[in-house]
């Protein structure tokens, strides 16, 4: 049977599941072409359906999942510790007159989200209903941070293991853990958004002048700063607290602590704040996944599976893979709030099927399939110049190491935020100056270096890898670069000697694998940089035209889209 999930918070998009498989997935961003594009996705539900018309036509769709209950904070987290303070502030800009019942209740905030949250559930099912191959197909609403533990915990194919998700807020919590068995979760502790460090971190990179969304230049300016500098600072906001297992918000709600922070940092570099921000991060989520998992499995290590958008940050998932209670760690590759969709398709598939099993994530190219045929049409459309090849992979890996930086288009989409080879930027490894002028080509101003894809044959020889494969699959970890990787690939090297590698294995992305391996023929080096397809500030290219206009725009020296090679004149 099918099962769909669906999600119209940050990041909407959908996904079909199948026999426990992800069989298709996409965020509404890549098709609008809006960054972190959010609304009921109509564009993504249509590809899904016309996936399912020429794939499955004779399947019927069993149930639909919606994930997120409510757009804020969860009425149950209302009475705990200091939530009840923020609510009451914030109800109250709206509804002065409240009174606090016992037990911390609010009687008419309650009463609004009640009915805001019935009249958002009718829309969503009358928008169901009106797409004619859904209508009166099952439908349930799951928990923001369920959805999360599905997706990490199905993703994962692991039978048993332990969940952890972690964002800025969902449901009126910021984490919550689960212990995962025989294909079962059960919640085991969470923590209220009061109390949300992701929130801190956000806030990090709102005064440092980033966008929402750009937390990875925090992560990327960390490493060229002193955290013992500001890293007390931090502490005074917001600390992990042993004896509950908690974080604990030791002063306002989130945008209200903005103003009281800025002044607190004003005397300091954006280096010294993003290295505090990053160091408290590390030091207080790992002490909380250790003191959680020890409380709850002392006996021996535990595959770790997580979700949610903190677990974008690679340094932190490197730390806590080198936990002693933790034996291996899985990222859903699609971290944050556009993964919901996959973990509301898992929920309902679980909730109908009681033999449901989770099935390994072996592949993200989830998007639609442009065939060589559409990909010409755009091509002759525009009346590009072009060669088309029977093995292109060698026509790119040539170019390539004559220091030409060459766009890949090929195949699926990847479902998620990182570029795995199908919608990428291709360069060699051995120039250390190419984050800065492939970057200002690209209109960006980042600060990691570019991330490194590497042949799954020659992993070893180039990072030092903790055991932790699966996770790198997904690009979802950094690790260590050994000297040879250091020496003969210092552009995807970052200041603290490590890297953010992406294994390429065969089976999974033949063609991209193809191109590695014929570079490697050429100069003996299996690693190439892998950066998004994108201009600043937009989604990774989705169709042949959005290719095209991004490399019309962008400056580079071709484009190798399907088996087409279009080279700068």
């Amino acid at each position: 049977m099918l099962y769909l999930g669906i999600s119209e918070e940050h990041e909407s998009g959908v996904c079909l599941v199948k026999d426990g498989n992800v069989e298709f997935a996409i965020n509404e961003e890549r098709i609008t072409r809006k960054k972190f594009q959010d609304g009921w996705p109509d564009n993504s539900i249509n590809q899904m359906l016309e996936y399912i018309r020429q794939n499955y036509p004779n399947d019927r769709v069993a149930g639909v999942g919606i994930g997120g209950r409510i757009h804020v904070g969860n009425l149950e987290s209302f009475s705990q510790e200091g939530a009840v303070y923020n609510v009451i502030k914030m109800a109250g800009r709206y509804a002065p007159n409240l009174t606090i019942g016992n037990k911390h209740t609010i009687p008419l905030l309650g009463r609004l989200m009640w009915l805001a949250q019935t009249d958002r559930r009718k829309k969503l099912l009358s928008r169901i209903n009106n797409v004619g191959s859904l209508r009166d197909v099952q439908v349930e609403f799951f928990d923001h941070h369920d959805c999360h533990a599905y997706s990490a915990s199905y993703g994962s194919g692991w039978e048993n293991a332990f969940i952890v998700t972690l964002d800025a807020a969902g449901d009126g919590y910021c984490s919550k853990v689960y212990t995962f068995e025989k294909g079962k979760l059960n919640c085991i502790d969470k923590v209220p958004f009061f109390h949300s460090i992701g929130y801190y971190y956000t806030l990090v990179t709102y005064l440092l002048g980033f966008k929402s969304g750009q937390q990875g230049k925090v992560t990327g300016l960390a490493a060229r700063g002193d955290a013992e500098k500001t890293l007390e600072i931090f502490r005074e906001f917001i600390a992990y607290n042993k004896e509950t297992k908690r974080f604990q918000n030791k002063k306002y709600h989130y945008l209200d602590n903005f103003d009281l922070l800025k002044q607190k940092l004003a005397n300091y570099s954006r280096e010294d704040i993003s290295a505090g921000i990053q160091k408290h991060l590390e030091l207080s989520a790992t002490k909380y996944i250790n003191d959680i998992v020890n409380s709850t499995s002392p006996d021996e290590p535990v595959k770790l599976a997580v979700a949610g958008g903190v677990f974008a940050n690679v340094l932190l998932n490197q730390k806590i893979s080198q936990l002693d209670n933790v034996d291996e760690v899985f990222i859903f590759p699609n971290m944050g709030d556009g993964g919901l969709p996959a973990g509301a398709a898992f929920a309902i598939s679980q909730s109908n099927e009681s033999d449901y099993a989770p099935v390994r994530l072996s592949s993200v190219y989830l998007g639609k399939d442009y065939n060589q045929e559409d990909i010409e049409a755009e091509l002759n459309k525009r009346n590009c110049e072009f060669t088309t090849y029977k093995s292109i992979e060698s026509v790119i890996a040539q170019n390539i190491a004559e220091n030409k930086v060459i766009a890949r288009y090929e195949g699926r989409m990847e479902y998620g935020p990182r570029a795995l080879g199908h919608r990428s930027i291709l360069y060699n490894a051995k120039d250390p100056e190419v984050n800065q002028w492939l970057n200002q080509r690209l209109q960006r101003s980042e600060f990691m270096p570019f991330a490194p894809a590497v042949m799954e044959e020659m992993v070893d020889e180039y990072f030092d890898m903790n055991g932790q494969y699966f996770a790198a699959e997904f690009m979802t970890i950094v690790c260590l670069a050994t000297d040879k990787c250091i020496n003969e690939c210092p552009a995807i090297v970052h200041i603290d000697k490590t890297a953010r590698p992406q294994i390429v294995r065969k089976s999974v992305s033949p063609s991209f694998w193809n191109i590695i391996n014929e570079y490697r023929k050429i100069t003996g080096i299996g690693v190439l940089v892998n950066t998004s397809f994108n201009m600043h500030e937009e989604p990774i290219v989705e169709s042949p035209a959005d290719a095209l206009n991004a490399f019309e725009r962008a400056n580079l020296d071709g484009l190798a889209v399907g088996d087409s090679l279009v080279l700068k004149v």
